[in-house]
């Protein structure tokens, strides 16, 4: 009689934490889901398309949009470690932001080596996530800054990316501390965000700029991930990254706007 309360207190234990814990346990294996899809997922969406210039090999590409396909825009890519007309603007995590000048034209430039024979045998670099995130974005109406260019090169033990866009608008998080007016915008890109069934693993205004337009965008694209309308872990996954952005702007500033789940 005691061992079968037992078993049944058990039971009910073990209901109630995998009740507790469930979104979490979830929200983990989501990440590593995602992690394992982004090493595997190797090919470049439209890469064959004629609206892009590219030079193709193992060790080096290089795609660029024919709209700033020009000489100047080439020479750079060709040589962009060494190019030395480069400004910081971001360094974080290995991940590095650059602004340039082209022919009065200004690009930002994100680069990121990944180090490891194995780890680049069968993948690519950061870019391909991003080249492809910017493409099926645009496909389901999520506003993100579009790149330009890119150049990934590759030896035997590393993989270094450069993703080129122009450089518009200004990040939120700096306007932010100016004004507040344009927040019901951001809060108008989470619901987008909750219609598309797409989230941003860094969800938070540095990664979201203010163009003149007045309209909204996405930057750090590599960091979006759509899931199935089907998908059981998208809302918590949302709920999750609205409460991170809520704290981060607590965190970053005076202010009492709040996002709303």
């Amino acid at each position: 009689m005691v061992a079968k309360g037992l078993q049944i207190l058990s039971s009910i234990c073990a209901g109630v934490l995998l009740f507790c814990f469930w979104p979490s346990l979830m929200h983990n294996l989501s990440r590593v889901y995602e992690a394992l899809f982004l090493e595997v997922h190797y090919e470049y969406v439209g890469l064959f398309d004629k609206n892009y210039q590219k030079k193709l090999s193992w060790n080096q590409k290089i795609i660029c949009n024919k709209e700033y396909a020009n000489a100047s825009m080439f020479e750079f890519l060709h040589n962009v470690e060494t190019y030395k007309n480069k400004k910081t603007l971001h360094d974080h995590r290995g991940k590095l932001t650059e602004k340039i000048s082209l022919e009065k034209s200004q690009f930002v430039v994100k680069s990121t080596e990944r180090k490891g024979f194995f780890r680049n045998l069968f993948a690519h670099g950061m870019g391909v996530n991003v080249w492809n995130n910017a493409h099926w974005a645009k496909d389901i109406g999520v506003p993100v800054m579009k790149p330009v260019a890119l150049v990934e090169k590759r030896e035997w033990n590393k993989t270094k990316t450069f993703v080129v866009y122009v450089f518009e608008g200004k990040v939120c998080e700096n306007e932010f501390k100016q004004r507040e007016d344009f927040f019901p915008k951001v809060q108008e890109l989470k619901e987008l965000l909750n219609e598309k069934h797409v989230i941003h693993h860094d969800f938070r205004l540095r990664n979201i700029v203010l163009l003149d337009d007045g309209t909204l965008q996405f930057i750090d694209i590599d960091k979006l991930h759509w899931y199935k309308t089907s998908s059981h872990v998208f809302k918590h996954r949302l709920k999750r990254e609205v409460h991170k952005f809520n704290l981060n702007l607590v965190e970053q500033s005076n202010s009492t706007k709040r996002l709303q789940v």
